[in-house]
């Protein structure tokens, strides 16, 4: 243990030698019939098995509780191991609405017990903790370069930020897109996501509008991108949770472009308009009444 500022709270506490991926991940990878069952890594100096995990003195207790409490917790157990695979039996409760060997897509929204709240964590707290640090071992460079998006991204992982409105909107978008069974997206990669509301959201018939940036492109800027923009309405709240509007989304805008610069200066003129026609992105306060009246719709 030692001494330092938590990368995440940013507060001076003691910080306990965490995981850039949690260890319990580096055990399902283990081959437990084998002399050696530690799994092989590969870096561009060193090939070897090895039990070395990824970790540094970075984060406080009390971070390393919601990690594990917002989505290590829930969906460790569920990834691949020898003995079966739940996350991928859970999706067989579910039809593929998109099929193209060897993708298969599925709605969360189909599957109740699909925790995708959990999963959303899980994955972007691995995100933003490889941009707190170089954890590269052995001659990997392990480091990720958020930019302006670091803070907001923080702020979702912390669970202090403007995140959880941009989320519910997500989740209002995915599940319009559910009801209609209809695929919007032409890749699978989200390089760009912006809801902005013409009213208060969680009044029944408030317009949305969302702009998306897709790719097959992870970290790349060159290659195909796709812009689009739908509009939609609110469904209102009902049980403590946002539901789409019966009519389905329109689609204001769809078309690829050749790297990202390009689909970038669209997506950014397609913004600006839509502010320019009324629609706002939530404020802070506007955060705040949302999520009261979430609770109190309960």
């Amino acid at each position: 243990m030692e001494r330092g500022i938590c990368k995440l709270c940013l507060k001076e506490k003691d910080l306990l030698d965490c995981h850039l991926i949690s260890s319990a991940v580096s055990k399902l990878l283990r081959a437990r019939e084998n002399t050696n069952p530690n799994p092989l890594r590969v870096t561009p100096d060193w090939i070897g098995q090895t039990s070395e995990q990824v970790s540094a003195y970075e984060f406080c207790r009390a971070c390393e509780d919601i990690f594990n409490e917002r989505g290590e917790k829930w969906l460790l157990p569920r990834l691949a191991s020898l003995d079966g695979f739940p996350l991928y039996d859970m999706l067989g409760q579910a039809p593929a609405f998109f099929r193209q060997e060897p993708l298969f897509a599925y709605h969360a929204c189909d599957i109740p017990e699909f925790e995708k709240e959990k999963v959303i964590h899980f994955a972007m707290a691995i995100f933003w903790k490889a941009s707190v640090r170089d954890w590269g071992t052995k001659g990997n460079t392990i480091h990720l370069d958020f930019g302006r998006y670091a803070e907001s991204m923080s702020e979702f992982v912390l669970g202090t930020g403007p995140y959880s409105m941009h989320r519910e909107s997500i989740w209002l978008l995915e599940d319009s897109m559910a009801t209609a069974k209809k695929h919007y997206a032409r890749y699978y990669i989200v390089r760009g996501f912006q809801t902005m509301w013409m009213g208060d959201a969680a009044q029944t018939g408030s317009l949305y509008r969302s702009f998306v940036i897709t790719s097959n492109e992870f970290n790349s800027t060159q290659g195909t991108f796709q812009v689009y923009g739908l509009e939609g309405a609110s469904g209102g709240i009902k049980a403590g949770k946002f539901v789409p509007s019966e009519a389905e989304p329109s689609v204001l805008f769809d078309q690829d472009f050749n790297g990202l610069d390009s689909a970038a200066k669209q997506f950014d003129a397609l913004v600006a308009d839509t502010q320019k026609r009324g629609f706002k992105p939530i404020t802070m306060m506007e955060i705040l009444e949302f999520e009261d009246k979430l609770r109190r719709s309960k």
